[in-house]
């Protein structure tokens, strides 16, 4: 096979799989958003499963605490596991909500993400706004606008890839808008299906 069929092959599966993941359709995805799972579990699936991440949107509000308040997290009981220290806020604040769980080994990096007037809205990263070698999970705070997000995500797995990543709500259907590289991938654990988000 050519490498551009082989990259359209590997690309066709990753989306599907994304699919399956994002809609509930695969039994990993259900058990993981059924509860009963740590932070360390899903670490180390993420891991097995060559994904760089976890991730769940948890909602939306005003503040952390706001969301927190209000979100059902009776099948993400691992969010309660993640001290204060590693809650993330945009420089401008925000309005959505995420769990980022790196698999094992990874490093991460959060960093402002400038999209304006200023640079033609193309996106440059801005100031550093938490770093980490050990990649431990985080709740990040961002996106005032649903059009612009307003954060960068890069995980370096420990197999040397890096997902370079915007977190944001699709404005298609609502769902977490997962990145284009095939570099590693998000593991999307949100319970769409019980609750249905309109981006």
């Amino acid at each position: 096979m050519s490498q551009t069929g082989s990259y359209f092959s590997s690309e066709v599966t990753f989306r599907i799989l994304i699919q399956r993941v994002r809609f509930g359709l695969g039994g990993a995805a259900r058990k993981g958003a059924s509860g009963g799972w740590t932070l360390e579990t899903l670490r180390n699936m993420a891991l097995e499963q060559n994904f760089a991440c976890a991730v769940v949107f948890l909602g939306g509000g005003s503040s952390i605490g706001e969301i927190l308040e209000n979100a059902d997290l009776s099948q993400c009981g691992y969010v309660k596991e993640i001290p204060e220290s590693r809650y993330v806020s945009a420089p401008d604040g925000g309005y959505e909500l995420y769990c980022i769980v790196p698999a094992y080994g990874a490093t991460l990096a959060v960093n402002e993400w400038v999209c304006n007037e200023g640079n033609g809205f193309v996106g440059e990263t801005g100031q550093v706004l938490y770093r980490s070698d050990e990649a431990d999970p985080i709740l990040l705070f961002c996106n005032v606008s649903d059009i612009i997000p307003s954060t960068e995500v890069v995980i370096t797995t420990r197999q040397g890839d890096v997902l370079d990543w915007n977190p944001c709500l699709s404005l298609q259907d609502g769902t977490v808008n997962p990145p284009w590289n095939l570099c590693g991938g998000v593991w999307d654990l949100t319970r769409y299906e019980k609750e249905p988000f309109e981006g």
